[in-house]
């Protein structure tokens, strides 16, 4: 969409009602892709704090949720 301002909006809103862990994920990658890597760092980390917990849990969970979360941690980390 390149509406980074509404995108963040949109994301916000979603937190506020109670967002789950795939929604801070993306928001987490969203900020990253905009150079917001300390917002992005705050919002992976309420990613992994509620995605352990689904975990823990033994919900089911997509593989990939995982990829992308350590490919994120990597970026972030080297930037």
């Amino acid at each position: 969409m390149d509406d980074f301002e509404n995108s963040c909006a949109a994301y916000e809103k979603a937190v506020e009602l109670g967002a789950d862990h795939l929604t801070h994920l993306n928001y987490a990658i969203t900020l990253y892709r905009n150079d917001e890597i300390e917002r992005a760092k705050n919002h992976f980390d309420m990613f992994q704090g509620l995605y352990e917990q689904v975990l823990a849990e033994g919900q089911d969970v997509d593989p990939d949720i995982g990829v992308q979360a350590e490919m994120l941690k990597s970026a972030m980390d080297q930037a």
